[in-house]
């Protein structure tokens, strides 16, 4: 080859790679087939796969990595009918035009029955059938709630047509709106089918498939409003006339295939979540006047908002999951189809095919919400159980759905015969865990807590239906990804014996008053209801049990006083320490520390980091100290509220006493305790004990302090330039002190020649008559020894060089 035809192919080869579509890919526009503008944010597709890309703000897109032959690349957006295209990769300027969905709406149309459904989707189908969602039309517990029909003692407690308020103003209520759909979207807030006569269409069906999958849009600005309303809610139904395209709205983008006025595909991203908020988010409405935001409003659902607020509901985050991959498993584990009446058939990713059994308050979704831990131990007196809740799989609050649905913790604690503990502090059940017999399930006032959303009405009544409620008392509900802990203690004062502690974490559907008033027996559904069999009423989510030998042994204290510390001041340090027994939480101690007042007397008592730290660095919130001449008395109270307690596991510094010296000399202190532990001090006299955290107090004994230790740092008398040795540079350095703005001095005591407790003229004076006039030697510590100064004053001796 000649170079100038090398030349060439150097220069065109950058050209030629440019112009070259690259393999395994798909790239082009997604247009408005009406109007030719180009469609951005749109979904594009590699059918039946998980492969999608989004299209650019322009329209334009490009699908990598994917290769073949008749490849169906199908274009979705919220708003048109799916299109697909069949292509060859590498392929380039691909066209999609969708067309759009018409926005008319029929009233007339009749909603397609489930079995018509069944026909091209028989899993689906299946799993619908016998789930909760197609009984909903004939759930006999709202129609208790609603009109006092639904079961034998249906009657009986609170009946909306009987009681509400609302029901003059509302008589229909808003019941149908979400348990009866079909019949509520036909005849907007209608009452719920009267359960006379023989069951219609929208009892029969409940939540059927065109109640979801004709839902076009979900105002999420109005996302309070109480189901199929209105302006909150936009249906697509088409008329029957032929001339407009019967639309189905789903999840999956690339179903393009078309039976002419029955059903055409047109994606719908709020399956995935805001239209479960239909009916799984809303308020209450006082004022009839539809308008579910105002401040009158309650809420009464709130299960949306409680995903979308947590990581689950962020897309970004990488927990995000959305109520349809939670609730409405994929049910294959190989490639299977959505639509039997495809041919030859489409086998679709597994993982984009969901289950429509819609599981929710299941046994395995109830038994799998939360993980409950327990820990035990026992505190002096006291057996102390902490149980943590944490809410790690589930995408919102438990409980969560309407203000009925409760859970309550249960925590028992009995002896080796079966005797119950009795609690001494620590949470308690609330009332709504039922008043009674505990062996009927009435569990208020028991140790443990009940979790719920608690409306109250205007006369205060609490646990009240959601349309009633005009605020809410409490909502300690535990959400997403978060702790719960509950405290309770139990006397175990005199016993020595195992005792059994057991956490049990219970389910309910309602509160128990109103499952007694309508004596339900059986759920909503005809299924067994949990909430109405022993032991717990109410369904098992999780338990905890630990067995824990307790003793009754009084624990044993000691105060302790090491010793009389003698520096630049006289101190002792005050200890306590727990010497026997299981360590408990001290909330108190008094002392008395007696002396003779001949030899010294207290001055000041000052608080150990041990108590000055209590409280934020507050200190204990009650300490009261008297002095007197022959000794002192300390009161101490941590905390009122006992949130704050004392534990003296390691032998623990409480006080500093400062005292003034009277006659004791420290070089010759007489035999016996200088610094003793009394009883007699103070009026009434002040005892010396220690307090647990709950109320005990016990006797400590004593160690007495006998001996003196000396804290002097060691120096030579008269070195005042700390150079080792007593020569005329000493008194020189002191003069420069005293006169010349010299020094400091490393040790004053040093420079102190004469021992009167003060550096001044007559110092200097005393080195020179010592060296040159033949003076006595200068007191102790005298050249050469190097030794503490056995007097006590103010001079300070930081950094002094003995030889």
């Amino acid at each position: 080859m000649s170079s100038q035809r090398l030349l060439l192919w150097v220069w065109l080869l950058p050209l030629l790679i440019v112009a070259l579509p690259l393999a395994g890919q798909v790239s082009g526009t997604v247009l408005d087939s009406t109007t030719g503008v180009p469609i951005g944010e749109a979904r594009v597709t590699l059918q039946a796969t998980v492969q999608h890309t989004t299209a650019a703000s322009d329209g334009s897109f490009n699908l990598a990595n994917v290769n073949g032959i008749g490849l169906v690349i199908a274009g979705a957006k919220k708003g048109y009918y799916n299109q697909s295209v069949t292509v060859t990769t590498p392929a380039t300027n691909v066209t999609i035009s969708l067309d759009p969905v018409p926005r008319s709406d029929d009233p007339n149309y009749t909603l397609m029955s489930p079995f018509q459904c069944a026909s091209c989707h028989d899993s689906q189908f299946q799993q619908w059938d016998t789930s909760r969602m197609a009984s909903t039309g004939l759930n006999s517990w709202v129609y208790d709630l609603f009109d006092g029909t639904g079961t034998v003692g249906g009657s009986g407690g609170f009946v909306y047509t009987e009681d509400s308020v609302h029901a003059v103003d509302e008589p229909s209520g808003s019941c149908a709106s979400c348990h009866q759909p079909e019949g509520w979207l036909a005849n907007p807030f209608q009452p719920l089918d009267p359960l006379s006569g023989s069951p219609t269409d929208a009892q029969l069906r409940g939540v059927s498939c065109e109640a979801c999958h004709k839902i076009a849009d979900v105002d999420v600005a109005q996302i309070n409003a109480t189901g199929f309303i209105a302006g909150a809610v936009t249906v697509t139904r088409p008329d029957s006339s032929g001339l407009v395209e019967q639309v189905m709205y789903g999840l999956l983008g690339d179903v393009d295939f078309v039976i002419s006025n029955v059903m055409r595909g047109s994606f719908q991203p709020q399956l995935a979540a805001e239209v479960c908020a239909v009916c799984h988010e809303y308020n209450n409405d006082p004022d009839h006047d539809n308008d579910f935001n105002e401040s009158s409003s309650i809420p009464a659902q709130e299960t949306y908002s409680e995903w979308q607020n947590s990581p689950y509901g962020d897309p970004n985050d990488p927990l995000y999951q959305s109520c349809v991959d939670c609730h409405m498993l994929p049910f294959s584990s190989v490639p299977i189809e959505a639509c039997q009446a495809i041919f030859p058939a489409l086998l679709r990713d597994p993982s984009t095919v969901h289950g429509h059994d819609i599981q929710g308050t299941s046994a395995t979704y109830l038994q799998n919400a939360v993980t409950l831990t327990m820990n035990t131990q026992q505190v002096g007196s006291q057996l102390q159980v902490e149980v943590e809740i944490f809410n790690d799989q589930t995408g919102h609050s438990v409980p969560t759905g309407v203000t009925l649905r409760n859970m309550i913790l249960r925590i028992t604690a009995s002896d080796s015969v079966g005797n119950s503990l009795v609690q001494i502090s620590g949470d308690t059940i609330h009332d709504l865990g039922g008043i009674g017999d505990p062996t009927l399930g009435n569990f208020a006032g028991l140790p443990g807590k009940l979790f719920a959303k608690i409306n109250q009405d205007a006369a205060g009544n609490q646990g009240i239906v959601f349309t009633e409620a005009t605020s809410i008392s409490s909502d300690n509900r535990i959400i997403a990804l978060s702790t719960d802990t509950t405290s309770v203690s139990f006397d175990v004062s005199g016993l020595n014996d195992d005792v059994t502690v057991q956490s049990r974490l219970i389910y309910r559907r309602a509160p128990k008053y109103m499952v007694d008033a309508k004596n339900w027996t059986i759920g909503g559904l005809g299924d067994p209801l949990p909430d109405a069999q022993a032991p717990d009423y109410g369904f098992l989510m999780e338990s905890d049990s630990a067995t824990i030998s307790v003793s009754s042994g009084n624990p044993g204290f000691q105060f302790q006083i090491p010793a009389l510390v003698v520096s630049n001041e006289w101190n002792a340090t005050i200890e306590i320490e727990q010497t026997s027994g299981v360590v408990i939480e001290c909330g108190a101690f008094s002392m008395g520390v007696g002396n003779d007042p001949n030899l010294l007397s207290p001055s000041l008592v000052t608080e150990a980091p041990a108590l000055a730290d209590l409280n934020g660095g507050n200190g204990p919130v009650f300490h009261e100290i008297s002095y007197f001449p022959q000794g002192f008395t300390s009161a101490v109270v941590s905390d009122f509220l006992l949130q704050e307690t004392l534990s003296f596991a390691l032998m623990t510094p409480v006080l500093v006493v400062t005292y003034l010296q009277g006659t004791l000399d420290p070089n010759q202190p007489p035999a016996g305790d200088l610094l003793y532990f009394s009883d007699d001090l103070g009026t009434p006299p002040v005892q010396n004990l220690v307090s647990s955290s709950g109320g005990q107090a016990y006797a400590p004994s004593f160690a007495n302090a006998s001996t003196i230790i000396f804290d002097n740092p060691t120096f030579t008398r008269g070195d005042c330039n700390n150079d080792g040795g007593i020569n005329i540079g000493d008194p020189i350095f002191s003069l420069g002190i005293l006169f010349a703005g010299g020094g400091p001095a490393a040790c004053d005591d040093s420079c102190d020649a004469n021992d009167d407790g003060n550096h001044d003229i007559a110092d200097p004076v005393r080195i020179l008559s010592f060296l040159f006039s033949g003076a006595a030697p200068m007191p102790e510590p005298t050249y050469p020894a190097c030794g503490s100064d056995p007097t006590t004053d103010s001079l300070e001796c930081d950094d002094p060089i003995c030889p």
